[in-house]
């Protein structure tokens, strides 16, 4: 079982899923990365336009692309 401050990280092909949250005081905070290669990035996961209007963020020889469901990116809890 995971301790915190543990580190979990897992193949992209794994099928993997929580169950619902039964006590929100009880549950912890997590941070959820994925990495994959710009071709298997799922299209609908950015604007189709992202590239021609900058709609993301270039770093360190990867991107980094706003969401199309996400109203507001400095809400996120990522950039506090």
């Amino acid at each position: 079982m995971p301790k915190k401050g543990d580190v979990l990280i897992w193949h992209g092909w794994l099928a993997h899923e929580g169950t619902k949250t039964r006590n929100p005081d009880l549950t912890r905070k997590s941070y959820v990365t994925h990495y994959t290669s710009l071709d298997a990035y799922p299209k609908a996961h950015m604007y189709p336009d992202a590239f021609a209007t900058q709609r993301l963020t270039h770093l360190n020889g990867g991107y980094v692309f706003d969401k199309p469901w996400v109203n507001d990116a400095k809400a996120l809890p990522s950039w506090r």
